[in-house]
């Protein structure tokens, strides 16, 4: 949403995800029965995944006139880019092998994703001078690339 010179954006997954974590418990149940050792370690592996998965299932994007912002359900991680340092944006199709979540992607660069293909991808000067390619996963590749296009436009 874009309002004011501002955009918010929040996408989540929590049905997609949901179905992976009962799939995964499902299957480490059914293999450790009788095993209170297995039991145990599947347990835990199961707070990990499933603490990981939940945490990597949203993905809130925002746009100030001052800074680009990414972040996942927990606010961590987060990438905090400054609007002055982009120096191009596009809409682009991510490939399905890719996958979700924190990735390093074959074109150069970070991706932040929790489901989907498109994404918007921004190239920036990090804060040694070095260029960066972020792609950001959004189920709103032009709302966001409209938004990035006013704010890298507009008066600072």
């Amino acid at each position: 949403m874009v309002s004011s010179g501002h955009y918010d954006h929040r996408q989540s997954t929590v049905i997609f995800m949901a179905a992976i974590i009962v799939v995964f418990v499902a299957a480490g149940w059914r293999a450790t029965t009788g095993s209170p050792v297995a039991a145990t370690v599947l347990a835990v592996l199961a707070v990990l995944v499933i603490g990981t998965i939940v945490g990597v299932s949203a993905l809130h994007t925002s746009v100030t006139d001052r800074e680009l912002t990414v972040a996942f359900r927990f606010g961590w991680p987060i990438r905090r880019i400054d609007i002055s340092s982009i120096s191009s944006h596009r809409p682009v199709r991510n490939s399905w092998w890719w996958g979700f979540g924190v990735r390093l992607v074959p074109t150069g660069g970070w991706m932040y994703n929790v489901w989907g293909l498109d994404a918007v991808e921004v190239h920036y000067t990090d804060h040694h001078g070095a260029e960066q390619i972020f792609r950001i996963g959004t189920d709103d590749p032009e709302g966001l690339n409209a938004a990035l296009a006013a704010a890298t436009s507009s008066p600072r």
